[in-house]
């Protein structure tokens, strides 16, 4: 009954560590915890092992690909800033009259602006 609980134990760590690829970043951790915790159990048997070498590789992957989910963010190759477009058309500037009101004191005074924008 222990082999078979271990067996299981050793699978079950793969099968959630798989399921961590949801969290790319946060689950690199804690598959590398699972390798270390079932390469170094001292009652490991050849099945126990076999699952330790696959979670093994699965933590590698996940790290290799979230080096590159980071180095793409850093780098801002997926924001728009980055991309290279063409200049938006400018219109030329419109002449504009506009009023505005200003409060000095308890008195209102009407200023009359024109400008080029």
């Amino acid at each position: 009954m222990s082999q078979a609980q271990s067996d299981s134990a050793a699978r079950r760590a793969f099968h959630w560590c798989l399921a961590g690829v949801f969290l790319p970043v946060v689950s690199v951790p804690i598959e590398l915890l699972a390798v270390l915790h079932h390469l170094r159990r001292e009652d490991a048997t050849d099945e126990d092992l076999r699952w330790a070498r696959r979670l093994f590789a699965l933590a590698m992957v996940d790290l290799l690909l979230t080096g590159l989910l980071i180095a793409y963010v850093v780098s801002g190759l997926g924001t728009p800033k980055a991309q290279k477009t063409s200049p938006p058309e400018v219109d030329p500037p419109k002449a504009r009259i506009g009023v505005f009101f200003r409060v000095l004191g308890s008195l209102f005074v009407l200023t009359i602006k024109t400008s080029a924008r």
